[in-house]
Order: structure tokens, then C-alpha cells, then sequence
């Protein structure tokens, strides 16, 4: 048996339908600091470069991660035998 409902409602609604909180001053002042935050680092460009290289040092390390893991959960599941990394012979 298939049972299909459609709920056809705003963002809004539904937050107050499952009772959940109203963020919108919260992530109006989290936006507003980090617009006058980067808007200040904007003005130092040493300070601006020292910051994109730290983002680039965490993607890079994040997309390390996530290729070991992928590595692992593919070996994980190789055939046994077959010659592949995680096999059990």
C-alpha cells in the first residue's frame, strides 16, 4: 500500500507547524558581522591572503579525508582474492 501527502505551506508555516524556533534576528546579525568582518579583512590584503590559504589548507585536508574514507569503504567490500586492497586473501 502507497500513501502520498502533500503538504503545500511556506518555510515559515512549517517552522511554526513543528515548532521550532525563529532564527532570522540570529542569522541577520551573524550576516551582518561577517559581511563587516570581511569587509575589514578586505582593506589588509596580507591578512585576506593568510586567510585564503587557510581555507584552501582545510579544503585540501577535508578532501584527503574524504578520499581515505572512500578508500577504506571500497576495500571494504572487494571481492576476497581478488587482488585488491582490503581483501581478505
Amino acid at each position: 500500500m502507497k500513501a502520498k501527502i502533500e503538504i503545500d505551506c511556506t518555510p515559515e508555516e512549517l517552522r511554526r507547524f513543528l515548532g521550532l524556533p525563529d532564527t532570522t534576528a540570529l542569522q541577520r546579525s551573524l550576516e551582518e558581522g561577517m559581511t563587516r568582518a570581511m569587509g575589514d579583512l578586505m582593506k589588509d590584503p596580507a591578512a585576506y591572503q593568510d586567510l585564503v590559504r587557510q581555507w584552501q589548507a582545510e579544503a585540501l585536508g577535508a578532501t584527503r579525508q574524504f578520499q581515505e574514507m572512500m578508500g577504506r569503504f571500497a576495500g571494504a567490500f572487494s571481492a576476497p582474492g581478488s587482488g585488491r586492497e582490503g581483501g581478505d586473501g
